[in-house]
């Protein structure tokens, strides 16, 4: 009895198959890298055999490709390859690229490589971190729609205070509120406190003189904030008598107290207070006519950049003062009656 031998199985690589210019201008294909590449959709095949060219190209994109024969199949062909090379060159260029951004970042570390082994620099650093962090939350607070000016005087003469805390504790190598150094000094770096808290003296010269005028109209501020709680003896002679008035009055007392806390509704009050405290309501009405930022001055040039754009050439100046007028005047109510 005779034992037939197994069939050799092919192996693709042994066909040599190589790919028919042909195929380009029938099936829409090109060989890339050595693997046929629809021109396309991009799809590769893996074997170079016509019949799976054929099929990508019957069941992908045949009929919308049908119309074009001859030269005008060929053209399209060629366009499609000036496509497919465009493609490859950009991500050849974005490889460039990234390989160029990588060995400079390599050549930065090693500029760098120093200044970050310094432990002064690195210390210097955490204190940056830390006051500015500070720093940033009293910018937010200072931001922001109806934004009184009393409001923004307490906020800043709060840092003022915090700042004066701060000079004490790092004098004292007491870190609690900067976490950024703590973290180094806990790693073993050396800290030195008078440094820091002469720049913490530094930065109260700043803000004693950019917020200089806060000092000039600190008692307009303290009595417009509260004017119930405040210590006659120390409100100018022109509003003393007025201001005992307001205090024993207990209607408007109450009223006060039910406001307080809310912008708008603390503005109306003190607006519409009665003629018998004329001194009091002009100096209130004077107060909260000054900005307590420059967020209105900011939304105003916005919506002008906006508005006035190369789309919207044919607006005249009328035109262009009514929508600044109505876009920032967010609190205009409709005087409509039903």
């Amino acid at each position: 009895m005779s034992l037939s031998k197994p069939a050799v199985k092919r192996k693709v690589g042994d066909e040599h198959r190589q790919f028919q210019e042909k195929w380009g201008v029938q099936y829409f294909f090109v060989e890339h890298r050595g693997t046929p590449t629809c021109l396309i959709y991009t799809e590769k095949v893996a074997v170079h055999k016509e019949y799976n060219l054929k099929r990508n190209c019957t069941t992908r994109h045949a009929e919308e490709y049908e119309k074009y024969q001859g030269d005008e199949r060929a053209n399209q062909v060629a366009s499609l390859k000036t496509r497919l090379l465009r493609q490859q060159d950009l991500f050849k260029k974005a490889t460039k690229d990234s390989n160029a951004a990588v060995k400079a970042s390599y050549a930065v570390c090693e500029l760098i490589d120093p200044v970050l082994s310094d432990p002064k620099w690195l210390m210097d650093l955490a204190f940056l971190v830390d006051i500015t962090h500070d720093l940033n939350v009293l910018n937010k607070k200072l931001q922001g729609q109806g934004q009184l000016v009393s409001a923004a005087y307490d906020n800043v003469r709060a840092f003022c205070t915090k700042l004066v805390l701060w000079k004490a504790q790092l004098s004292q190598t007491n870190l609690c509120h900067f976490p950024a150094c703590k973290a180094l000094v806990d790693a073993g770096t050396p800290f030195s406190g008078e440094k820091y808290a002469e720049a913490i003296s530094k930065l109260q010269e700043e803000f004693d003189h950019r917020f200089a005028d806060f000092k000039t109209h600190k008692a307009t501020f303290q009595i417009f904030a509260d004017p119930f709680s405040f210590d006659v003896q120390d409100a100018p002679p022109e509003l003393q008598m007025e201001l005992i008035d307001l205090q024993c009055n207990s209607a408007l007392k109450a009223k006060f107290r039910e406001v307080s806390g809310e912008a708008d509704k603390l503005g109306q009050f003190l607006r519409e207070l009665t003629p018998s405290f004329p001194e009091l309501s002009r100096r209130f009405k004077r107060t909260m006519c000054l900005f307590g930022s420059t967020y209105l001055c900011e939304k105003l040039f916005s919506t002008l950049n906006f508005n006035k754009s190369k789309y919207r050439s044919r607006l005249t100046d009328e035109h262009l003062q009514a929508l600044l007028r109505v876009s920032t005047a967010s609190s205009l109510k409709p005087n409509v009656t039903m």
